[in-house]
């Protein structure tokens, strides 16, 4: 049926980051998205936020990491939008 369908297109909704790792910048693209804005966050490994910033990732959008001035480690892209909340996982060398 039609749920059926809709909860699978959910299911593969999420977000891409590359290069992964990263080093100067990284691209985050939202799959399955639509033009709205996402709340884009950096979160380190402890969880905290080292970087927040609203978008519209209609396009691809690209991240300076060189002037967020954060440390090399794990990091999690969190994009969040009304209730949809797409993570994935980003490694800075």
């Amino acid at each position: 049926g039609i749920n059926e369908l809709q909860n699978k297109t959910e299911s593969r909704q999420g977000v891409i980051v590359y290069p992964n790792p990263a080093k100067n910048s990284v691209t985050i693209k939202a799959i399955g998205s639509d033009a709205r804005g996402y709340k884009v966050e950096l979160l380190n490994a402890q969880g905290q936020i080292v970087f927040t910033e609203k978008q519209n990732l209609s396009s691809d959008y690209t991240l300076d990491l060189k002037k967020l001035n954060i440390t090399s480690g794990l990091y999690v892209v969190k994009l969040s939008s009304g209730n949809v909340i797409k993570t994935t996982k980003l490694i800075i060398e």
